[in-house]
């Protein structure tokens, strides 16, 4: 993997939450995200896959798609994982605005 000159992208946000979205967002262990929200995002990972397999018969797997979720009792820790297919960097750039702005609006 090569190194990338840094880019900067602007998106539209609530600015009276900004620093909220900023401190309960970025900056929490990942200790600390509700599992729920992983599993969801698991989840729409996996439909990703889904969908593309229907429309574009190259894609082709034998194994089925899965969630699972591996509890680490002594280093309390939740370990989620699917073999879905996440977002592209064109898709992350295209949809951040949309992300921070629903961010932005939560408690």
């Amino acid at each position: 993997m090569t190194a990338e000159t840094p880019q900067e992208f602007t998106f539209q946000a609530e600015s009276s939450n900004w620093l909220h979205l900023l401190s309960h967002s970025l900056y929490h262990e990942p200790r600390d995200r509700d599992p729920r929200v992983s599993v969801e995002r698991s989840d729409a990972a996996s439909d990703k896959f889904r969908h593309l397999t229907l429309v574009n018969s190259e894609i082709k797997t034998d194994e089925p798609l899965e969630i699972t979720v591996e509890p680490k009792r002594v280093r309390r820790l939740l370990i989620i994982r699917d073999n879905g297919i996440g977002m592209t960097r064109d898709e992350l750039i295209r949809n951040l605005g949309t992300i921070a702005h629903s961010g932005s609006l939560g408690s």
